[in-house]
């Protein structure tokens, strides 16, 4: 249809018929060719719409230039409907504003527009989550998982929302399936492990936190949770002093891990000293 516009008013109006093919043009690469990984991609028609630009643009000044009888000025009714279109574009703009500014509002409306697909249901339960809102959160997790049953990490995340508002074995079974579907994921051991520090069971905990450093050996999160097991729990100085020294070899800006290293070491010296 818009082809057929441009073909016929080429000669007429050419600015309209440029700005028309200019939408296209721009617009089918990746709209039509490449195939777009992206669950959202709003901004590639930013490009595309300076072709509509063009053509309002060529349609106006031809209105303008259009012979009349009488004055010379634009009729006044020309210039409220200009006066109205911008005002509706200004409240549009603002609106979209908002909606870009709030990245809840934004998934929200992208998880609306395409719930058949898994990536606005995920990044919308990850805004909500991020806002502290996991009530919220968990059942666009829970569509997630549904729609794209090997998504690990909305497993987990899912799990970090049920631990959050209590529902704690609904949480382990959400850890442990992100671990069937990869049994290397660190990241399902490190929350297993903090869940089993909420149930009150340190030594699962820290089994857990070293099958995390086995399947990852950069593992820094996991390293501190054990270093504060072995000093608070087990009063174990020297492994945590162990533990904070490979964090600050690993990453040296870890806050706390230079001064948990001193800590654990006068500690444990200390304690060797008591013997």
């Amino acid at each position: 249809m818009v082809c057929v516009v441009a073909f016929r008013v080429r000669q007429q109006v050419p600015t309209v018929a440029f700005g028309l093919v200019w939408f296209l043009i721009v617009l089918a690469p990746s709209s039509s060719v490449v195939t777009l990984a992206e669950g959202m991609a709003e901004h590639r028609v930013y490009l595309a719409s300076a072709g509509i630009f063009i053509a309002v643009a060529g349609l106006v000044t031809r209105v303008i230039k259009a012979p009349r009888r009488g004055t010379a000025a634009v009729p006044a009714k020309y210039m409220a409907a200009a006066a109205a279109v911008i005002t509706l574009l200004c409240a549009l703009t603002v609106m979209r504003n908002r909606a870009w500014g709030n990245p809840i509002l934004l998934w929200g409306e992208a998880a609306l527009h395409a719930d058949g697909m898994w990536e606005p249901h995920y990044a919308l339960a990850d805004s909500l989550r991020e806002s502290g809102d996991c009530s919220a959160a968990v059942p666009e997790y829970r569509r997630v998982v549904k729609l794209s049953p090997s998504h690990r990490d909305a497993y987990v995340n899912l799990g970090i929302c049920l631990a959050q508002t209590g529902q704690l074995d609904e949480a382990e079974r959400a850890f442990r399936r992100a671990l069937e579907i990869d049994p290397r994921f660190a990241r399902g051991y490190t929350n297993l492990g903090a869940l089993a520090l909420v149930e009150g069971d340190p030594e699962r905990a820290r089994d857990f936190y070293r099958e995390a450093i086995a399947q990852d050996s950069r593992n820094v999160l996991a390293r501190m949770q054990l270093a504060s097991l072995y000093e608070h729990t087990f009063h174990d100085y020297h492994g945590a002093a162990r533990m904070c020294g490979e964090a600050r070899l690993i990453a040296p800006s870890t806050p706390g891990v230079v001064e948990c290293v001193e800590r654990n070491q006068q500690l444990a010296a200390a304690k060797d000293q008591a013997r």
